[in-house]
């Protein structure tokens, strides 16, 4: 499993995790730092292996400070194998997710 977060604009985060043991802390310590999240419905695009999720709006609150973060629109672009997600990139441009998924705009 892999996850490429490099296009992320958050010092840490952009990168690419190898790996399930390091893919699941990356979430873990994802999920402590937050408290509460309101995440609009999802937009699904498949096209062959792939899957790519939409969100236009998505907000944090801070678990210790309690200071809402509003994220900007993103999609994850996941690709499949066996029933499994075998790799997982987000886009924070939607042309460009839609381009790496072979869909036109």
């Amino acid at each position: 499993m892999e996850m490429d977060t490099t296009r992320a604009p958050i010092e840490g985060l952009n990168r690419i995790f190898k790996g399930r043991e390091e893919v699941a802390r990356f979430w873990s310590e994802w999920l402590e730092a937050w408290g509460e999240q309101d995440i609009g419905e999802p937009e699904y695009i498949e096209s062959g292996d792939q899957i790519l999720t939409w969100v236009d709006t998505h907000q944090l609150r801070g678990r210790g400070s309690g200071v809402k973060v509003d994220f900007p629109p993103y999609g994850w672009l996941l690709t499949v194998r066996d029933g499994k997600i075998v790799r997982g990139t987000v886009y924070l441009d939607r042309a460009e997710a839609l381009e790496a998924a072979g869909v036109s705009p």
